[in-house]
């Protein structure tokens, strides 16, 4: 499963924003803090230029100057979504293979909010898709926590350590438990619409 970096996904997480409107730079960086940036890593505001840039470059946005109807103000660079923008994105939300390729709960349930908050894009089915894999993916890192756990149990006594990554560890197990409810939940409420 190839690793997907940040960057990468913050390309999606940018062309997801733009896919419900078009934005200059600055408004972007407003909305990403507003909405996905309470799950998503903020997106860091001197990267969202060159990320457009980049973006521009493979013709999945494309930038075009707006005028102040006014004329008080000067031209801003507003960027829309393209159609080959737009099929990237879909691709990206519905291809589980894109997640990256660790155990890391956190990371998992980043992304994975991330293609749900867009899921709109694709549609129903897909996202159940999305979810069945996000279950899998959480898990295997539950079965590597409870590995952990049985073996500090069973060593608890020979570190004072011991103790306090016993208490991180149960929270990890105990975190994969209520995703995986919030997983449960949300096919199920997929399925009823």
């Amino acid at each position: 499963m190839p690793r997907v970096a940040k960057e990468s996904v913050d390309r999606y997480a940018i062309l997801g924003m733009l896919s419900h409107e078009p934005k200059h730079g600055y408004d972007l960086r407003e909305e990403i803090t507003q909405t996905i940036g309470m799950f998503w890593p903020e997106i860091n505001y001197s990267k969202i230029y060159p990320t457009l840039k980049k973006l521009e470059n493979e013709y999945l946005v494309e930038m075009k100057e707006v005028k102040d109807p006014e004329g008080k103000r000067p031209s801003r660079k507003m960027y829309y979504i393209t159609k080959g923008g737009k099929e990237a994105l879909q691709e990206w939300i519905a291809d589980p293979t894109t997640s990256t390729d660790t155990n890391n709960m956190f990371t998992i349930l980043q992304e994975t909010m991330l293609k749900v908050y867009f899921g709109a894009e694709i549609g129903t089915e897909e996202i159940i898709h999305v979810l069945e894999d996000f279950k899998k993916k959480i898990t295997q890192s539950e079965k590597i926590l409870g590995f952990a756990q049985k073996n500090l149990v069973e060593h608890l006594d020979m570190m004072k350590d011991h103790h306090f990554y016993l208490l991180t560890v149960e929270l990890g197990i105990e975190f994969s438990k209520l995703v995986k409810k919030w997983a449960d939940n949300s096919m199920k409420k997929l399925e009823e619409l």
